[in-house]
């Protein structure tokens, strides 16, 4: 069984960066996705709260702004806590696996923060590339 999502929406707010404990880096952003109705029934629009981990959050961090039309893939996890007053709260979240922006509706430059290894060809395929 596949707990695997994929939304299409805009970013309801900036992500918001933070360092865990150990230096992690985490964000967390929210996803409007909206619903077309039919047959005269109006749109219906969810809010999807939205959490990474490491490197995919300082990229989403850093690329991503209010607004921003994205596609977002992940798994869907609940979250519990005991409030101050005691009561226990709960929110469902997408643990983000990979995120973009969706090009649809934007344009992207694309930089890596790791340079490509060269590749390397074997003497009998040389002559193909």
């Amino acid at each position: 069984m596949s707990n695997t999502y994929t939304i299409v929406g805009n970013l309801t707010r900036d992500p918001e960066l933070k360092w865990v404990a150990n230096g992690t880096p985490a964000v967390r952003f929210s996803v409007a996705v909206t619903r077309k109705g039919y047959n005269d029934k109006p749109d219906h629009t969810s809010f999807v709260n939205c959490s990474a981990i490491g490197t995919i959050a300082e990229n989403v961090a850093n690329s991503l702004n209010k607004g921003n039309r994205v596609v977002v893939t992940g798994r869907m996890e609940q979250r519990t806590w005991e409030k101050e007053d005691g009561t226990k709260g709960e929110i469902w979240e997408l643990q983000v696996e990979a995120c973009g922006a969706e090009l649809r509706f934007n344009t992207v430059t694309i930089s890596t923060q790791h340079a490509a290894k060269p590749k390397t060809v074997s003497p009998e395929f040389e002559d193909v590339f």
